[in-house]
């Protein structure tokens, strides 16, 4: 938004209250509020409040109806939502020591930034967080992950979208859903699956956290 929306705007809109705004009106379905004297509704009220702010809005939001998502429609509104309402999906946090997958419930709406990948079932994400909790995993994305202070990294979906994964019809996939279910990671399982020798794991040893 631009420079100049800043705390402490003020804006006046003046609105004189027809009679169609007042309690009886509010529902006309109910008796209790039909005996009601004719006062301005405080359900009216409210959205006249919204009406007013959204007036003292509408200067500064153009910056807003340029977002890559902006669809139509009110500015301020959320589009790419689909993460947050999908029924099945892995999540993970980006700035961590460590990948950290989870699979949430379809009811929990994380409260700190979070990137995340929707599936297609269930066994699916919990055979994905399985393998991204892997500290082969790890250690294989901070070779592309932008570090951070004090030992984070920053797991965006750029770097996870690179990460090696086998084919979902596969025998390993399903393994993989049975330690997502028990909520655990098995490295060697993960190491063998990625087809990681001897050498391989000593080069990534030294960006490969402990296991869980």
């Amino acid at each position: 938004m631009k420079p100049s929306l800043k705390p402490g705007l003020k804006h006046s809109f003046s609105y004189q209250v027809p009679e169609t705004k007042t309690v009886p009106y509010l529902y006309a379905e109910s008796p209790q509020l039909q005996a009601m004297p004719e006062v301005f509704a405080t359900g009216f009220m409210v959205g006249l409040m919204e009406w007013t702010c959204v007036q003292l809005l509408e200067p500064h939001l153009d910056r807003l109806r340029r977002r890559s998502d902006y669809r139509a429609g009110a500015p301020w509104q959320l589009f790419r939502t689909g993460l947050a309402r999908a029924p099945h999906r892995v999540i993970w946090p980006d700035l961590a020591r460590r990948l950290q997958a989870a699979v949430p419930a379809s009811d929990v709406v994380p409260l700190n930034t979070v990137y995340g990948i929707v599936t297609r079932t269930a066994d699916d994400a919990h055979a994905l967080a399985a393998l991204l909790n892997s500290r082969w995993l790890t250690a294989l994305a901070r070779l592309r992950a932008d570090p951070a202070r004090g030992g984070f990294g920053r797991f965006n979906a750029s770097v996870v979208r690179e990460l090696p994964t086998p084919p979902g019809d596969s025998l390993a996939w399903r393994t993989l859903a049975a330690l997502g279910r028990r909520r655990t990671a098995d490295d060697d399982t993960v190491a063998e699956l990625l087809q990681l020798d001897i050498a391989d794991r000593r080069a990534l040893s030294p960006l490969a956290p402990d296991s869980f």
